[in-house]
This record gives C-alpha cells, sequence and structure tokens, in this order.
C-alpha cells in the first residue's frame, strides 16, 4: 500500500502542477538568451546605474550573442544550452579581434555581471568564476612637462562666425581641465547653474554615480564668465557648441538647449589643437593625470587626491606615486654627486718607477 509521503510526491502531479526543478528546467528552456540580457539590462537600470554604463554592458553583451551565434547558438536559443565552452571561444574572439587587454576585461567582467545576476534569479548558467579576466598592467602616465603651455598659449579658432565667442569657450575648456582634474564626460555634463562661482567650485557626478567637489582656481572662473558673459543666453549646459551647423533650439522642445551641449569629440579635438601648436601629444585625460601627478609631488595626502580624482579605490590613485622615468632622470641629475662633473680631473697619474741604488748603478 502506497504511503503517505508517496502519495504527497504524487500529488502535484495529480493536481497537474509542476515540481519546483521541473519548473526551473521548464523556465530555463522557455527564457532566450536575448530575453535574459534585457532582463540583466532592466535590473540595472533598476540600480540606477548611468545610462552610459547600461550602454556599455549593452554593448558587450551584444557582442556575446554574437560570438555564440557564430558558434551555432543563437539569441532565441535558450538559457540552460549557455556552456563552459561557450564563455571560453568569447574570451579568445576578443583576444583574435586585437582588443587590448582593458577593453577585453570590460566587456568580459560585464557578461560575469549577467551571469552573477541570473544564478541569483535561479537560472541554471555556469558559474562566472569560469571566466578568467586578462591581467591588465598598471602604466605610469607619460607626462609632457611642457603641457601648461597648451593653456597659457590657447591656438586660434577655427575661421569662421562667431569666432570670438568660440576662443573664449575653447580657453575656459582648457582653464577648466587644467583646473579641475574632471574627466571629458564630467566636463561636458557641467551645467550653467552647478558652479559656485564666489568658491570657485561645483558638486559633480562621476563614474557609479559618486559625487564630487571639483575645484576651480581663479583663472579657470574668470574665463568661465568672460564666455557667459559674451554668450548672452540662458541655456543650461555650460559649454555649448558653436559651429555652422548649429541651430537655435526650439523652445518649446528644448527650453534649456540640452541638444547645443557641446561632444567629447569637440573636447578632443580642441585639445588636440591645443597640444600640437605647442609640439607636444595629448589627451583632455593627459590633465587629469597631470594635476594629480603635481598634488602627489608638492606632498597632498594621498586619500585627499583619491577623492578629488573621484576613485573608487586608493589602488587606482597609487600609479601617480610612481616616478616617471625622465623626472628620475632629471632628478638624479641634479642631485647625485655622480651626475656633476669633478673640479679636478680624476685622471689616474702614472706610477713611478723606483729610482736605483748607487750601489745597483754603479755594479
Amino acid at each position: 500500500m502506497p504511503t503517505f509521503l508517496q502519495h504527497s510526491k504524487a500529488w502535484p502531479a495529480r493536481c497537474g502542477l509542476e515540481s519546483p526543478a521541473k519548473a526551473v528546467d521548464e523556465d530555463q528552456r522557455m527564457t532566450s538568451l536575448r530575453e535574459a540580457v534585457e532582463d540583466f539590462l532592466i535590473h540595472l537600470g533598476e540600480l540606477d546605474r548611468s545610462p552610459r554604463t547600461v550602454e556599455t554592458y549593452r554593448r558587450a553583451l551584444e557582442r556575446f550573442l554574437e560570438e555564440t551565434a557564430a558558434g551555432g547558438l543563437g539569441p532565441e536559443s535558450g538559457l540552460g544550452q549557455i556552456e563552459r565552452r561557450h564563455l571560453r571561444a568569447f574570451s579568445r574572439a576578443l583576444y583574435r579581434a586585437g582588443l587590448s587587454a582593458k577593453s577585453r576585461a570590460a566587456m568580459l567582467s560585464a557578461l560575469r555581471s549577467c551571469l552573477r545576476y541570473l544564478l541569483r534569479e535561479g537560472h541554471d548558467v555556469p558559474s562566472p568564476d569560469l571566466i578568467e579576466l586578462p591581467k591588465i598592467p598598471r602604466t605610469v602616465p607619460d607626462l609632457d612637462e611642457r603641457l601648461p603651455e597648451t593653456v597659457e598659449h590657447a591656438p586660434p579658432p577655427r575661421a569662421y562666425e562667431g569666432d570670438d565667442v568660440l576662443a573664449l569657450r575653447d580657453a575656459a575648456i582648457l582653464q577648466t581641465l587644467y583646473s579641475t582634474q574632471l574627466r571629458v564626460s564630467e566636463l561636458c555634463a557641467l551645467n550653467t547653474d552647478q558652479i559656485d562661482y564666489e568658491r570657485g567650485l561645483a558638486v559633480v557626478v562621476g563614474k557609479g554615480r559618486k559625487t564630487r567637489t571639483a575645484f576651480f582656481g581663479p583663472d579657470a572662473i574668470s574665463a568661465i564668465r568672460r564666455y557667459l558673459e559674451v554668450r548672452g543666453d540662458r541655456l543650461r549646459p555650460l559649454f555649448l557648441r558653436h559651429d555652422r551647423a548649429r541651430h537655435d533650439p526650439d523652445p518649446a522642445k528644448d527650453p534649456r538647449g540640452e541638444s547645443l551641449r557641446i561632444t567629447q569629440g569637440s573636447v578632443q579635438r580642441l585639445v588636440h589643437r591645443a597640444a600640437a601648436a605647442r609640439g607636444i601629444a595629448a589627451t583632455p585625460h593627459s590633465y587629469r593625470h597631470y594635476g594629480a601627478t603635481a598634488m602627489v609631488r608638492a606632498g597632498m595626502d594621498l586619500r585627499a587626491v583619491q577623492e578629488s580624482l573621484g576613485h573608487s579605490s586608493v589602488a587606482t590613485t597609487q600609479i601617480y606615486t610612481h616616478v616617471n622615468p625622465k623626472r628620475l632622470q632629471q632628478d638624479w641629475r641634479q642631485y647625485h654627486p655622480a651626475a656633476k662633473p669633478s673640479p679636478v680631473p680624476l685622471v689616474p697619474s702614472k706610477p713611478r718607477r723606483a729610482e736605483s741604488s748607487e750601489g745597483e748603478a754603479s755594479g
């Protein structure tokens, strides 16, 4: 006679209900790879991750779907069909594509985060620990000590109508980069009402939605004031596009002028022109490296430098504690005694020959 336990185990099937394990298997079979990716991206939005972060994850995961499709596992395939070999094939494909270690690590990290989320949701997917991230060497930024010249001698703008306001804008951008150590994305996101012009500071939102205070030197504040005065509008973006393709925004559709906000590409081209005019190579990030290195050399506490730059880990800030080889050579020539010529020529004297005694001479 069947026991009560046997009856209880058979009861869900008799009632048309599936066991939890079978339900999970069915869910694995029904959920496609594309649906799982979209679900994860929605989850990131719910966590209030920045749109740029979500887009970075989206590009990485779409590339993973492309690689798995090339291996026979299409985006509409069931989630439970992902195997360890697919993860390994994706990593190898990124390497064969010639991507840098940093780019490969970013894409693989996105996939690891997605797998970790799916595991928490009860999906049977490979462990994210199976994905090995490439080692990223920490390199000391190679700085050119002439970088401040790009700010002191800003190049003239391109020749077309609006040169005056464009020249003032370019000077204000260079002064801001040099003074604040902002990332280029943070600079482009600045608003006119965001800056405390009296105290010379602004609260900015950086990577990972981290907020910090950026400090503007008096020259940067003066340059910004001159630019805004000549610009003469009430639009919200601090730095605008001033080009031939510019059209004044429709007050009904774009009352704040967001469509005229300067782009990161425009700032990068400006810095490139300013650096090339002085015979050096630089990017907007070069000013960030230069300011951080200068603060560390002057003895600023490393934790304070970390806070100033908005680094999530002090380990990232520690690269500025290493001395640049060119600077090390300069310091060696300045301080090491062997680097200076000796006042007396250090030429070894010839050994004197022993004089012969008279007896030996006469004998």
